[in-house]
């Protein structure tokens, strides 16, 4: 069963390059993990300091194995003097991902 992990981070406006670096690194060592399907994460827009962690794991198993890894064990260890408050968490659990395509740009010139 898929397991997608959705993450809400509000850094310090004063460390945000270090958020970001360690975000990144993080990110980097991730993807290289068995059992990853996609990490990612991005800047809210018009939230300064709020960013946003996607990630997608083949199964529980390989997200708890990411968590036990020491990247992620770096992560803990460094992230909690970047935050301005604690992070918000979800976890996502389904049979199967089903990526939806993109049917293009809207023709304004056909909407009703």
């Amino acid at each position: 069963m898929t397991a997608v992990v959705v993450v809400d981070i509000y850094g310090l406006a004063g460390r945000a390059g270090e958020l970001v670096a360690l975000l990144r690194e993080t990110q980097e060592h991730a993807r290289l993990e068995p059992g990853c399907v996609r990490y990612a994460f991005a800047d809210v827009v018009g939230d300064p300091g709020h960013h946003l962690v996607v990630q997608e794991w083949r199964d529980e198993a390989a997200l708890e194995a990411h968590y036990a890894s020491p990247s992620f064990r770096r992560y803990q260890h460094h992230v909690g003097e970047l935050l301005a408050r604690p992070s918000q968490v979800r976890l996502y659990r389904g049979a199967r991902t089903v990526q939806l395509t993109d049917p293009g740009p809207i023709d304004p010139r056909r909407a009703d």
